[in-house]
């Protein structure tokens, strides 16, 4: 079943916390990011919605919890319908439109969650590298960086 083991995330300099949480499934959230304590670069347990699987961004929306409770209550509904002979719907309609209303609000969160992801990754491009660190690719407050174009470094600031 689902992973509810509570996990906690240090920077890996300093060993300060940085994050914790329920499970391993990963968020949609920036994948680098500076330590609040020593300010050193540290990636995160979350993932850019570019990043993640087919698989992941699936149960993202739809975790195993998710689904159950989906599951159960259109078995639930079912089950209404039938017990009313077939006649009166209007118990098993409520019961899926308020499950459907509890759900909405934390599914329209994160399609908010994924659109701020696509819009950092566009604007950020496919390929960087921030300072010393190779694969910062998501990371908005990162200094200096320079742009790879066909195996040539571009300076942001040069025009090609």
């Amino acid at each position: 079943m689902a992973d509810v083991a509570w996990y906690t995330y240090r920077c890996p300099s300093c060993k300060a916390r940085t994050a914790f949480r329920i499970g391993i499934s990963p968020r949609v959230a920036a994948e680098y990011k500076p330590c609040r304590s020593c300010a050193a670069v540290y990636r995160t347990p979350d993932r850019e919605w570019l990043h993640m699987t087919k698989g992941q961004r699936l149960r993202y929306f739809l975790s195993e919890w998710s689904i159950l409770i989906i599951v159960l209550c259109l078995v639930f509904a079912v089950m209404m319908y039938y017990a009313s002979a077939k006649t009166d719907w209007k118990p098993s309609a409520w019961i899926i439109g308020v499950t459907g209303a509890l759900f909405a609000p934390f599914w329209l969160r994160k399609y908010f969650l994924v659109r701020s992801s696509i819009n950092r990754m566009s604007t950020l491009g496919a390929q960087q590298n921030f300072g010393d660190i190779q694969g910062l690719d998501n990371i908005t407050h990162a200094g200096r960086f320079l742009l790879r174009r066909r195996g040539t470094l571009l300076r942001p600031n040069r025009k090609h």
